[in-house]
């Protein structure tokens, strides 16, 4: 996880503070037979709504790590949560070649604060070049800072950006679902975990599939308040 800024003192950046997101020129050298000629591709930031969902869940969907990068738990936190969200792309030739998703918490304990995959480990940011990171990245420091809020996060794996502070203290656990549910069972979930699994089958614990395919999201709800 990635954070920047703090309750103590928020980082301050110089960007647009136009309601419209800018325009950015960046120069890309194509190689042709004869001399190498300089070519300028645009890429465009663009604010994604309702109507973007489609060009949102194709470039987002292959590149997801759980369903709460897809459009739809966009909707989902806003419904169940009344939680803010800010959903940024860059655009060259057409075509979508970074994501931003960042949703706005207020929390009493936490804070006011910006991140990625709200309710998830991590996700939420993808780009196909550093030209395409920058200018997220760089977005998401000028909404903070007109949102004002306390501290920007990024939840990712393997990543480091500059001007934020590596937070080590969140781990995730990856289990290789390979060799069949038996051998998942009884060889690689420790004696520990399958005594959650159980308790929580005694207190009713269900798993759905939603029927829709157009939500492509899973519900996961407990029949009656308990606490594993």
């Amino acid at each position: 996880m990635l954070v920047i800024g703090s309750k103590e003192q928020k980082i301050r950046y110089t960007n647009s503070s136009n309601d419209l997101l800018p325009v950015t020129e960046l120069p890309i050298e194509e190689a042709q037979s004869g001399p190498k000629v300089l070519e300028k591709s645009i890429m465009q930031l663009l604010r994604i709504n309702d109507s973007d969902e489609k060009r949102w869940d194709e470039y987002v969907t292959p590149r997801a790590s759980s369903v709460t990068e897809l459009f739809a738990w966009r909707r989902i936190v806003d419904e169940v949560y009344g939680m803010a969200s800010h959903f940024i792309a860059v655009e060259e030739a057409g075509s979508i070649v970074g994501t931003l998703g960042l949703f706005e918490v207020k929390h009493p304990l936490f804070g006011h604060y910006l991140t990625t995959a709200a309710f998830s480990n991590d996700g939420g940011f993808h780009y196909e070049n550093i030209l395409a990171s920058d200018l997220l990245v760089t977005e998401a420091k000028r909404l903070a800072d007109d949102l004002k809020v306390d501290y920007l996060l990024i939840r990712t794996r393997g990543t480091e950006l500059e001007g934020f502070a590596v937070d080590r203290h969140y781990r995730t656990a990856v289990l290789d679902l390979s060799g069949g549910a038996d051998t998942i069972w009884e060889k690689k979930l420790t004696s520990k975990a399958r005594g959650h699994v159980r308790r929580g089958l005694k207190a009713g614990l269900a798993y759905l599939l939603w029927a829709r395919s157009s939500e492509r999201i899973s519900i996961v709800f407990f029949t009656r308040t308990c606490a594993l």
